[in-house]
């Protein structure tokens, strides 16, 4: 399968289930991926804090990121999925994209200690991210673009 030339390909698609839903905003792909369930290990309750990295890019006339942006944003999502689901006991949840702005959202046991190790990592690779950390025990923001999904 080739790769969707949204910011996301097939090997985004293996390891776990998501529901990914598209729509055109002003001419430009609107995506959003959503975790279609939660591992069977994790138990939500126990992941109160949410962690939104929000980096902006200046989009192709398309709305979509260049080649090397998106290579870029693979990168921070692989070290998400290596570095903070594993080690940091976090779950990549919710990623979205539309016209210069993407956002992975991460729910996580202690959100301070993953937004500390994702503020290291844009200083030490000069990457345009923001980190900001809020609480949300019910893991509302999930539920509510879980819904947007499944409304598609």
């Amino acid at each position: 399968m080739p790769d969707s030339g949204l910011g996301f390909g097939p090997e985004d698609l293996d390891d776990q289930h998501w529901l990914v839903c598209i729509h055109d905003v002003s001419g430009c792909p609107a995506v959003l991926r959503v975790l279609a369930e939660l591992p069977r290990d994790l138990a939500a309750e126990d992941h109160p804090d949410r962690v939104a990295i929000i980096w902006r890019y200046e989009p192709e006339q398309d709305g979509l990121p260049s080649e090397r942006e998106c290579e870029r944003m693979d990168f921070v999502e692989d070290l998400i999925s290596e570095v903070v689901e594993t080690r940091l006991q976090a779950c990549l949840a919710i990623v979205a994209m539309v016209n210069g702005l993407k956002e992975w959202t991460i729910y996580a046991r202690d959100g301070a200690a993953v937004a500390a190790y994702l503020a290291r990592l844009a200083h030490d690779n000069d990457l345009p991210i923001s980190v900001r950390r809020d609480t949300d025990p019910d893991w509302d923001v999930y539920h509510r673009m879980l819904a947007a999904t499944e409304d598609d």
